[in-house]
């Protein structure tokens, strides 16, 4: 048991040494809008609590969506936020707008948020035409970052770091 906890902080210990540090405030930017309301998103509400913050290509939206769901229901005090990257694909927005109306039904607790702009591949440096995952701490301090599919490695170390907030 003392050798698995040596490991697990040593992973996360290698997590945070090559952690996402791209997060800057996105406040007033009408280019990125929140599905829900409407309203402007604003990178204030990433707070209080951690949050999984997924930033998809709608393309490549089936990439980790299986293991999304699983992790969902197994901590709902966790903030999630899916930001779309509009722009990165080839479908229409009418079509993506359907989609994701069925989406929120299925996620009712994850806020569901458009990119018109690639405007968090500009201002956080995201790779484009991916599905990339982030985890915030309730500080905003990024503690897990990983751009496209997630191995089984890197599954074990997101739940493990889910539950134990």
């Amino acid at each position: 048991m003392k050798i698995i906890k040596i490991v697990f902080i040593f992973i996360l210990f290698i997590t945070n040494a090559f952690a996402f540090d791209g997060y800057k405030e996105i406040k007033n930017n009408k280019n990125i809008i929140v599905v829900k309301d409407s309203s402007i998103f604003n990178t204030n509400m990433i707070k209080d609590k951690m949050f999984l913050v997924n930033y998809i290509d709608p393309d490549e939206r089936d990439v980790n969506s299986k293991f999304m769901d699983k992790i969902e229901k197994l901590q709902p005090n966790i903030g999630s936020i899916a930001i779309l990257n509009m722009s990165a694909t080839w479908l229409p927005d009418f079509l993506l707008e359907e989609l994701i109306k069925e989406n929120q039904i299925k996620h009712p607790a994850t806020v569901f948020v458009y990119d018109y702009n690639k405007e968090f591949v500009k201002q956080w440096g995201l790779k484009d035409d991916s599905f990339v995952v982030m985890v915030f701490d309730k500080n905003k301090k990024n503690i897990f970052y990983k751009e496209g599919e997630l191995n089984v490695q890197e599954k074990d170390e997101l739940t493990k770091l889910l539950m134990s907030n």
